[in-house]
């Protein structure tokens, strides 16, 4: 009986966990404009010795056009407050269909201010294709990215919207 009982229990391990099916992830914050997109927004807390940031994806769509000199800002507030923002810089070339993973660094707090959320930004840079370079400047809006402190607002903003994933 006892062989039989731990032979058993050795192929429970085995048998996979639950068929239960998994509830898809919900989308990512994204927002794209012409060509170049940002994808995967988050809010990063900070850990010992670093400072909170913005993080994501950059994606030059672009088929014919190299991206440099990139600078991303983001505006950062505390409730409807602008208080600050957050940057990242890239001054090499993002090629036609290239990525870059960014991160735009802030401190969360300032005297008794705490940021809270972001949701719009300004995307400066230069564009070269065969016509030359060209300098843009393209403003972003998109779904607020929320600081993880600020769980309220966001579970009253998804009630309304849905979820997103953060």
């Amino acid at each position: 009986m006892h062989r039989f009982t731990l032979a058993a229990g050795i192929a429970l391990l085995c048998v996979p966990a639950s068929a239960a099916p998994q509830t898809p992830l919900p989308p990512s914050i994204s927002v794209c404009s012409g060509a170049i997109c940002l994808d995967k927004l988050r809010w990063v807390r900070a850990e010992a010795g670093s400072l909170s940031s913005i993080s994501g994806l950059l994606i030059n769509n672009s088929s014919t056009a190299t991206l440099s000199s990139v600078i991303l800002r983001f505006n950062l507030s505390s409730g409807q407050v602008l208080v600050d923002t957050a940057v990242a810089f890239f001054s090499g070339e993002i090629p036609p269909g290239a990525k870059w993973y960014f991160n735009a660094h802030f401190i969360e707090s300032r005297c008794s201010t705490l940021v809270t959320r972001t949701e719009s930004g300004l995307l400066f840079g230069a564009a070269t294709d065969a016509a030359g370079t060209t300098r843009f400047s393209l403003p972003l809006k998109f779904d607020p990215v929320f600081s993880p402190l600020n769980r309220q607002e966001r579970k009253e903003w998804e009630a309304i919207h849905g979820r997103r994933d953060q």
